[in-house]
């Protein structure tokens, strides 16, 4: 295999003295259950160089010396992190008194030691071992003897946590899609680079800037249970022939924050290891089998082409399961009689659900162990998969697709018959024994009685049905998740969309012929979504601003026309709340759910959510998560309405802070800004404009100053009319007296949209070939420097990219833009700032809008993403 490094999880003397004479550079290892030994004492050091080290160096070209693995991930020995430290000083000390030079001593760090890892420049170590006196000597310590920070990363988990956000050619170094960070700018082109960086920022945001990474494990699983997506020999193949390539590169190719570095590299594992326990996963990461015989073609020199390696077969796994799992008896004639007893009692003892299979009982039948520990481990697995149990039970269980109560037992074990063995079930409130005497050769279905049914884990798809409901038409849109809600393609596309026209303001005076109009929208949602899962799949209407504008009771007369259509016509799941009117909160936090979704953020920590502020043209919506003391503290709005709403978002809890300003839009804004002018002059239009501008009903007078725009009085315009010296009642307030909802964690990143987006591409702050850009509010405030001082007629040799019907308003935009940010939003004029238009989301383009959030709240909140269910 041509290897140019070996890692070893002790010292074994067996395989150092094979490993002589090899020019293999090797890493051994201080277990971790020996360092509070090494630590204790200097002598206790010295030895354990003398038994490992001395005996084999330098035939062995020993050259890395690792204390321990993963330490700092065990949260129940935090007695162990502090003897850490001291361990890999004292091996330190003893290496030098021999002289020996040239082995790097450290201990591989998981990559759980972040709190925050993504953007990787947000990368910032877990409080719980950066606020203490551990990290800081372990990083003086690795700086001062020019060691490596060595890092367990596995970008398979990353990826089969977030299929939703990050696609498989990203995490297997192929493919065209790039990420650009944020705050950083740089681009990364595989999520290895971007985990690997985090550490980077980790480390620079404590002062060491020098200090160098290796990986001492990486890899990708090649096979795993039926739930463990992606996990083949295929993907295992791709990942680590492209892994070998980037790592064997010359020149070095590095990171992104890092480039042109070399990056010692250790891939996890050589062989197989059948008897960890665990999930799938955890026994299949070998490049090898147990007997040596390769599992693919593997190059370590990374010279053969893809095309020259035995072709594999396609992977079928790469999307989740959907379906039913059951967790039964292994089908191994090796299997330990007394073990299977040992492991059907311990399900029962747990589960609370044996009593089925006690005497008399609808499992009861046969008595068989086999039938009973098939029934036992699968309510167990059923029952507590979510809190991380696996379908092992030592190594005698396996996950099926097929119904067990459909099929025959097991073969006979060791010989054909298990005799007499006695079991006591303990189960709560319930003891009873059970005395097994018969064969394994018995064919009879194992559970006889109908009324027997075992507990399953269901894997399957979900979809939302949201129909946005405007001004101008009706838009049904269907989306599709799995069971982790990952967002699916539906045909070729990402959503099925399809629209009609007029909007249903236009049958203001016939509220039946307003719901009917919706009846073809509605046969294309139920042609999409199977059959077999309409009913569970909730249908949502939001009305916008059509309906709000309509007078008297139109509108909740034609809301309740399409209540009665929905609840008498679709197989669809509503509520008559899920048909109304979306007001600018649900408006808003639909918004952050949608972008903070596409990001990856949700099922996160509040601190790893992004803030957004969305600015459309009758009102902008400002929201970000708030930690639970702030929630506890929370000011009441002044109309009543709460400021921050909670939401259970793919098994996380958000308090969610959300105003909606009403009226300060990008267009509404200018009418404020031309009511607070007094129809005078305004100092915000361009020098030779006169004119009419018409909102809401309104026109407004529009005369440019003789001498043309001013951008300081201009600003000082924009304040006034966006009340910035209001009344504050409370302890922090944006403009309008408005709460800002206390700030924190949760607004570090902040993603903007909609005009900010058209605004700054129409300056050049923004390249429309791209979906989103960096930027800062200063950038706003230099482009209204130009433009304040442009005539109205110079505007497209300027700025050409401005459209005609913005031309008048460019500077009073731009002011109004940067005003909001740093006036009253309180942000500081450089800080980084994403300005998106649409967000890349697998291999689609996709933008965050609120039909893409409200589907994915519901579908939280109306689905458990793995049921337990009877099958």
């Amino acid at each position: 295999m041509k290897a140019g490094r070996v890692k070893i999880y002790d010292a074994n003397p067996e395989i150092l003295r094979l490993l002589s004479g090899t020019n293999l550079q090797v890493s051994i290892m201080v277990p971790n259950n020996q360092i509070s030994i090494v630590a204790a004492n200097q002598s206790a050091a010295n030895q354990w160089v003398r038994d490992n080290v001395l005996p084999y160096y330098p035939n062995t070209m020993i050259r890395y010396i690792l204390v321990g693995n993963e330490v700092l991930s065990n949260k129940d020995d935090q007695g162990l992190w502090y003897d850490l430290i001291p361990a890999m000083n004292n091996i330190r000390n003893s290496i030098d008194q021999h002289n020996i030079h040239n082995i790097k001593i450290g201990t591989p760090f998981a990559m759980d030691i972040l709190e925050t890892s993504f953007p990787p420049s947000s990368g910032e170590f877990r409080l719980d071992i950066s606020r203490n006196n551990l990290l800081m000597p372990l990083l003086r310590f690795l700086n001062w003897t020019k060691s490596y920070f060595f890092l367990d990363a596995y970008p398979y988990f990353s990826w089969s946590q977030n299929t939703s956000s990050i696609s498989l050619d990203y995490a297997l170094f192929q493919g065209s899609q790039t990420y650009v960070d944020p705050v950083s700018g740089y681009v990364y082109t595989n999520l290895l680079d971007q985990m690997l960086d985090s550490v980077v920022f980790a480390m620079q945001k404590l002062g060491f800037n020098n200090i160098r990474v290796a990986i001492a494990e990486t890899g990708w699983p090649n096979g795993g249970d039926y739930d463990e997506i992606g996990a083949n020999i295929y993907n295992a193949a791709t990942y680590n022939r492209n892994l070998i390539r980037r790592i064997v590169s010359k020149p070095p190719i590095g990171t992104p924050a890092r480039p042109g570095l070399t990056i010692p590299t250790f891939i996890f594992s050589l062989y197989d290891e059948n008897q960890k326990e665990g999930p799938g996963t955890e026994r299949h990461w070998g490049m090898l089998h147990p007997n040596g015989r390769p599992m693919y073609d593997i190059d370590l020199t990374g010279q053969t082409l893809d095309s020259e390696f035995i072709d594999l077969p396609q992977p079928t796994n790469n999307g989740p399961f959907h379906g039913k799992l059951w967790c039964v008896v292994k089908n191994d004639h090796t299997m330990n009689e007394m073990d299977l007893g040992q492991a059907l009692e311990f399900a029962c003892r747990r589960n609370e659900t044996c009593d089925e299979i006690s005497p008399g009982k609808s499992c009861y039948q046969p008595v068989s162990i086999v039938s009973h520990a098939n029934y036992a481990f699968s309510s167990y697995w059923a029952k507590y998969k979510e809190d991380g149990e696996t379908c092992y039970f030592n190594g005698l269980a396996v996950q099926t697709n097929v119904d067990p109560s459909l099929n025959v037992m097991p073969k006979v074990p060791r010989g054909g018959y298990l005799k007499k063995v006695l079991l006591i079930i303990t189960d709560r409130d319930l003891t009873f024994s059970l005395l097994y005497e018969y064969a394994y050769k018995s064919t009879a279905n194992p559970f006889e009685q109908d009324s027997c049914k075992l507990g399953s884990v269901v894997l399957e798809e979900h979809y939302a049905v949201i129909f946005d409901a405007g001004s101008t038409g009706s838009r049904v849109h269907v989306f599709r998740f799995d069971e982790k809600l990952g967002l699916l393609p539906i045909g070729n596309d990402i959503e099925f969309f399809t629209e009609t026209n007029p909007g249903l303001s236009s049958y203001a005076k016939d509220p039946k012929a307003a719901a009917n109009s919706l009846e073809p929208l509605l046969d294309e949602a139920e042609g999409v979504v199977p059959q077999e899962l309409q009913y569970e799949t909730p249908l949502e209407l939001g009305a916008t601003a059509g309906l709000r504008m309509l007078k008297g009771d139109a509108a909740e007369k034609i809301l309740q026309a399409v209540r009665d259509l929905v609840k008498n016509q679709s197989t669809f799941h509503s509520k008559d709340q899920w048909v109304t009117i979306l007001d600018g909160t649900q408006e808003g936090s639909y918004m952050w759910v949608a972008m903070n979704y596409l990001l990856g953020n949700l099922g996160k920590d509040y601190k790893s959510t992004s803030a957004t502020i969305d600015i459309g043209g009758g009102s902008i919506q400002m929201a970000y998560a708030i930690s639970n003391e702030q929630f506890a503290n929370a000011p009441k709005n002044v109309d009543g309405e709460p400021y921050v709403l909670q939401k259970h978002l793919m098994s996380k809890d958000y308090n969610l802070y959300v105003h909606s300003y009403l009226n300060y839009g990008q267009l509404a804004g200018r009418a404020e800004i031309f009511k607070a002018s007094r129809n005078e002059s305004n100092p915000c239009a361009l020098e030779g404009y006169e004119g009419y501008y018409s909102y809401g009903g309104v026109d407004y007078k529009v005369k440019a100053p003789k001498k043309g725009s001013s951008l300081k009085k201009c600003r000082n315009l924009t304040r006034q009319a966006l009340r910035i010296k209001a009344q504050c009642n409370n302890k922090n307030c944006t403009f309008n007296g408005v709460w800002n909802g206390g700030g924190g964690d949760g607004q570090k990143t902040i993603y903007a949209s909609s005009f900010f987006y058209y605004i700054g591409a129409q300056v050049g702050i923004v390249d429309t070939k791209f979906p989103s850009a960096l930027a800062k509010p200063i950038q706003y405030l230099n482009a209204a420097k130009v433009a304040c001082q442009t005539k109205a007629t110079d505007v497209k040799s300027v700025f050409p990219q401005t459209q005609d019907k913005n031309i008048p308003y460019l500077c009073m935009d731009l002011v109004y833009q940067y005003t909001l940010l740093v006036d009253g939003f309180g942000l500081n004029p450089y800080k980084d700032i994403t300005l998106m238009n649409k967000v890349q989301y697998k291999n689609y383009q996709i933008k965050a809008a609120w039909p893409l959030g409200c589907a994915i709240d519901l579908v939280s909140s109306t689905s458990n993403k793995i049921r337990v269910s009877s099958s």
